[in-house]
């Protein structure tokens, strides 16, 4: 299913889209996402965090909404952002992609957690995402590097390499973040610097997600 929490925080998970088939043709899927509601549930997930779109379920495909989703839809706890694989990784200096990163935060403020995020597989743009608020809740590089790369064990036949994510990160921070003797205070001051956030709206993202 791909579910797990993202490192240096408590409170925000990420994963596999709960109710889109993306790999229609493995007969894993159905079972797959039975595993991620059930994760959902168990985890008591508040807040989803899409980043994929408004993509509805289709009936013929044997997609459907779990109940539990349902309420979370209910009560207006789901962030829809579309955003692609080119942005995340080579735009990350692009205005959509810091709006993108300002609407996240600004959701998780104003939303009770624990968080789940997601796109379709929960690889790249969930990777490169949960990665960014791994190490504004204190994650190091390392840890952040081994929980991307955990993805090529979720059995999608796909694999990411650290180097990948570090590509990213290295275009919105100036520096590769392996150079980065405190990547936390690195990326604090960048969104600050691109008045993405506020200190305070920071220190308020790193509370919820704590």
């Amino acid at each position: 299913s791909n579910v797990r929490r993202v490192p240096g925080t408590g409170r925000l998970w990420r994963g596999y889209h709960p109710y889109k088939k993306s790999r229609p043709t493995f007969d894993t899927e159905k079972k797959r996402l039975l595993l991620v509601n059930r994760a959902l549930k168990k985890q008591g997930i508040k807040a989803l965090i899409t980043l994929s779109g408004d993509e509805k379920p289709d009936p013929k495909a044997g997609e459907k909404i779990s109940p539990y989703v349902k309420k979370i839809q209910k009560k207006g706890r789901q962030l829809f952002i579309d955003t692609s694989y080119e942005t995340v990784y080579f735009a990350p200096c692009s205005k959509e992609h810091r709006e993108n990163i300002q609407k996240i935060g600004r959701f998780i403020i104003s939303q009770e957690g624990p968080y789940y995020i997601h796109c379709r597989l929960g690889s790249d743009r969930t990777g490169v995402f949960s990665a960014l608020f791994a190490a504004l809740s204190g994650a190091s590089w390392e840890e952040i590097v081994r929980d991307y790369e955990m993805t090529g064990k979720a059995g999608f036949g796909e694999y990411r390499n650290g180097r990948l994510l570090a590509y990213s990160f290295r275009q919105l921070l100036g520096k590769a973040p392996e150079d980065c003797q405190d990547l936390q205070q690195e990326l604090i001051g960048r969104l600050l610097q691109e008045q993405i956030f506020t200190a305070g709206e920071i220190a308020c993202i790193q509370e919820r997600l704590r």
